[in-house]
């Protein structure tokens, strides 16, 4: 996922999956529930099921994001 400077994702609940995600290159936050985070290259972020989450990048350079999801069921 490219996040560009100055977007945002909207809040998304996951209901079928969990949910990695490893911060390839740039700065940005991470909000979980209602805490909010600092993130950057190198951090990874474990998602639950139920969580709600978004991105944020309020830099001047891309946010590359991997993103590895796991299904609840087959």
């Amino acid at each position: 996922m490219l996040l560009p400077p100055g977007k945002a994702t909207a809040k998304r609940t996951l209901e079928e999956e969990e949910e990695v995600y490893y911060v390839m290159a740039g700065v940005g936050t991470i909000q979980i529930g209602k805490e909010k985070a600092a993130i950057k290259a190198g951090d990874a972020i474990a998602i639950r099921f139920g969580e709600e989450l978004s991105f944020a990048n309020e830099s001047a350079a891309d946010l590359e994001l991997l993103a590895i999801g796991v299904a609840k069921s087959p």
